[in-house]
Order: structure tokens, then C-alpha cells, then sequence
């Protein structure tokens, strides 16, 4: 498997404690459609597909979109290799469940994509740095 590509800001995610915990709060239903932002080695990727209608994920790393086209071949299970903040949600339906592990570099361009689109999500789940997360929970006019 491909080491993390630092101009892309890649960190994959290893603990599969924590794997569980984030699909575990996903909540998902076999009914749902699920959209996964830079799916990487497919760690959530692996843990989301048997258990949805529908599955997204958007790709940005070639290398990584070659191996993750390879290893899940089903029907319903789309494979995008493209800039996230360049994908056309035009295909999904509403109601989506987003995943992803955000890269810090663009975790504000990615968060305004998904309250652009926000009419057609359903849930967001997401993985920022925590120094992002501070930010977003700061009090107004604070240091943070």
C-alpha cells in the first residue's frame, strides 16, 4: 500500500478502534447512501459498503483510487477520482450520510462545499485536526 502523499495533506486512519467508533456513529441503514470524502486505503471505506444501497467516494490520489477500484467492484458502489471540491453532487439523492477524514489544509473549502450542498445531506460525520476543531467551537471575537 501507497505511504501518505504529504502535498496532499493524506493521513491515514490505522486504529481500527477508532474506524469502528466513526461508522458506528454513521448509524447506517441499508437503506442509506453514503458519500465518502478521500476514502484512502478504504479503512471506513471497508467497514460502510456491506451495510448501504449506495455508496460514493471521491478520490483524489490516482494511485489510491486504482487500488480502491480493484478492491470493490459491486454495482453499488461509485468510485470518483476527482478534487472533492470539484465533484458534482448532481447524481446523488437527497438525504446522503457524508464520511470523511478532512485534510487540515482544506477542511474550510470542504465544510463550505458541504453547506452549499447541505439540502441533499442527511448527516455529516467528519474528522478534522483538532487545532480546526477548536476553531469551529471557538466563541466568537476569542483567541481561538
Amino acid at each position: 500500500m501507497p505511504h501518505p502523499k504529504k502535498f496532499l495533506s493524506q493521513n491515514f486512519l490505522i486504529d481500527h478502534n477508532i474506524q469502528k467508533k466513526i461508522v458506528e456513529v454513521c448509524h447506517l441503514q441499508p437503506t442509506d447512501t453514503v458519500l465518502e470524502i478521500g476514502p484512502g486505503k478504504g479503512a471506513i471505506t471497508q467497514r460502510i459498503v456491506p451495510h448501504v444501497s449506495a455508496f460514493y467516494a471521491v478520490e483524489t490520489d490516482r494511485q489510491l483510487y486504482q487500488i480502491l477500484k480493484e478492491q470493490y467492484p459491486q454495482p453499488h458502489v461509485h468510485l470518483i477520482c476527482e478534487d472533492f471540491l470539484k465533484f458534482d453532487w448532481g447524481d446523488l439523492p437527497e438525504g446522503v450520510k457524508v464520511v470523511g477524514n478532512l485534510p487540515y489544509h482544506i477542511s474550510t473549502p470542504i465544510i463550505e462545499k458541504l453547506i452549499e450542498y447541505r439540502g441533499k445531506i442527511k448527516q455529516a460525520i467528519l474528522m478534522v485536526q483538532w487545532e480546526f476543531g477548536r476553531r469551529i467551537v471557538a466563541q466568537a471575537d476569542s483567541k481561538d
